[in-house]
């Protein structure tokens, strides 16, 4: 008996844990950090307005931004 005990170790964010208009990022395929508010969720995607355009993303990808400045107020 293998006496190790495995962690599921989840990868990004799960649909219920993201709502539209909430700020997140990924890593593009060129490894750049990116970061956009949610403004559609999808069955298996997210769409984020970036700087640079929209984006479809999908939720294994994601990690959440925190909003210092709005924290602060």
């Amino acid at each position: 008996a293998d006496p190790s005990i495995a962690e599921h170790v989840q990868e990004g964010l799960g649909r219920n844990e993201v709502a539209v208009g909430d700020t997140v990022g990924f890593f593009d395929r060129d490894g750049n950090e990116r970061y956009g508010k949610i403004t559609r969720l999808n069955q298996k995607t997210v769409t984020l307005d970036c700087d640079n355009g929209k984006w479809r993303v999908s939720y294994k990808f994601l990690f959440k931004i925190l909003d210092l400045e709005a924290e602060q107020v």
